[in-house]
């Protein structure tokens, strides 16, 4: 059950099964032809022989039609009582020999003569034309033939072994070359298979490669017909989708806008109720203006975001290490609250070319990272490399973060008692995606690292 359960395994690829079925019909139509051909030749092999049993017999016919009965009868004494017959031949041709048999008898039946002991006029009766006999194990074919003029008869008689031997050797001599041509076949067969799935392959890397927010349409794969399909179908799909993520995200940009002035609103009207309130009513009211201000915060990092998703790139020449220092002054504040203090290795005679705004923002959002999820009275260390800028801050142990998700929207790895929206490095991918920059995270039992290449 096993065997078979990995042979169909194995038939789940549509090539192996083009090729089990190449093979299949392959070897059934050769079934078909040999038997075809061996029912042909077994035909054709019947009239051959049996035109030579009836030559033989004319050619015996015409020597003794030279002479009375009674000529004859006396020539044959002589020929057995005074002489052998002595010739040589080679072994095949005795052996063909053995297969021929002759008989020459009168009208009344009386033997004159008989090339085998066996045919006697009591076991094998005479038979006008073609006919068959079975003498022992062996089958022959006998054609019976008379003379009027002297009132001869005759039997010549050939065994079957011979017609079936040349039956199955033209037989085997058809089906060899068919037979031996069969790993040639699947071997052309594997390889047209292979060559015309190239294509399939191309397709499958390309979609492979293909980033999960690009939604260019698939191009160049028109060369063959069942692709071409697949790849239509496939651009059909990825138009289709593109439009739902941009009604997604152009809903998320637009109630973010609707969204910002109730809830403007809501924070004046519940710091109006602080201002006016008592000590205990002012204590509920503050909790709920942080959730407010949580709300706020929510709403504007769905407007940077959906910002940051259109190509609004302007490169110009930045210093880099002048650029970071200016975003690590303006978060200096908030990190000094936590006991935290920056340690910066830059290289002041880099350049990039990028977006000044779009960079900002980015750096921003990865060293606000760093001082929210780093450890309290920890370094976070900013290292430049040429155009290679490391970000580096400590976490507490066994802190709970899965690498894999870190810039997943809304994903806080289970620090909901940090203030954040879960939002910071998904906007930090799509900017880099905007500006080029490869982007990688990486996290030890006391580090969480970020790498920006620029």
């Amino acid at each position: 059950m096993q065997r078979l359960a990995r042979f169909f395994s194995k038939l789940k690829s549509i090539r192996r099964r083009i090729l089990l079925t190449v093979s299949v019909v392959y070897l059934f139509g050769s079934s078909v032809s040999a038997l075809w051909i061996y029912f042909e030749v077994s035909h054709e092999v019947d009239e051959l022989f049996d035109a030579e049993l009836i030559q033989q017999a004319h050619t015996m016919n015409a020597l003794i039609s030279q002479f009375e009965l009674g000529d004859i009868s006396d020539r044959v004494d002589a020929v057995e009582s005074d002489a052998e017959l002595i010739y040589h031949t080679p072994d095949w041709l005795q052996d063909y020999e053995q297969k021929l048999a002759i008989r020459l008898e009168t009208m009344d039946g009386d033997i004159i003569y008989s090339s085998r002991d066996w045919l006697d006029s009591d076991r094998i009766q005479y038979t006008e034309g073609i006919s068959e006999l079975q003498q022992g194990e062996s089958h022959w074919y006998v054609f019976g033939a008379t003379n009027l003029k002297n009132g001869l008869r005759m039997l010549v008689l050939q065994e079957d072994d011979f017609r079936t031997e040349l039956r199955g050797d033209l037989t085997i001599d058809t089906l060899v070359p068919i037979l031996l041509m069969l790993p040639v076949i699947i071997w052309l067969g594997w390889w047209s298979v292979n060559f015309n799935f190239a294509s399939f392959q191309r397709l499958a890397r390309t979609i492979r490669s293909k980033p999960s927010d690009n939604y260019e349409q698939l191009s160049g794969f028109d060369d063959t017909e069942e692709v071409s399909v697949i790849s239509r179908s496939l651009n059909h799909y990825l138009t289709r989708v593109e439009q739902s993520f941009t009604r997604e995200k152009r809903f998320s940009s637009d109630a973010a806008h609707e969204l910002r002035t109730p809830v403007a609103n809501l924070k004046i009207r519940i710091q109006n109720l602080i201002d006016t309130s008592t000590s205990t009513q002012k204590e509920s009211l503050e909790s709920l203006m942080l959730s407010v201000n949580q709300l706020a915060r929510l709403i504007d990092n769905l407007l940077l975001l959906s910002r940051t998703e259109r190509d609004l790139k302007k490169e110009v020449p930045i210093k880099l290490a002048t650029r970071v220092r200016e975003i690590v002054a303006q978060w200096y504040d908030k990190a000094e609250q936590r006991g935290q203090n920056f340690e910066l290795s830059l290289d002041d005679t880099q350049q990039i070319y990028s977006d000044a705004a779009l960079l900002d923002i980015l750096l921003s959002n990865l060293i606000d990272n760093a001082i929210k999820y780093g450890a309290e009275n920890s370094i976070i260390t900013l290292q430049q490399r040429a155009q290679t800028l490391t970000i580096s801050n400590t976490i507490a142990p066994n802190t709970a973060l899965d690498i894999e998700r870190v810039d997943e929207r809304f994903y806080r790895g289970g620090h909901l008692d940090i203030e954040g929206t879960g939002l910071g490095l998904s906007i930090v991918g799509n900017i880099a995606q905007q500006l080029g920059v490869m982007v990688s995270f990486d996290l030890s039992e006391t580090s969480f690292t970020c790498q920006l290449s620029f």
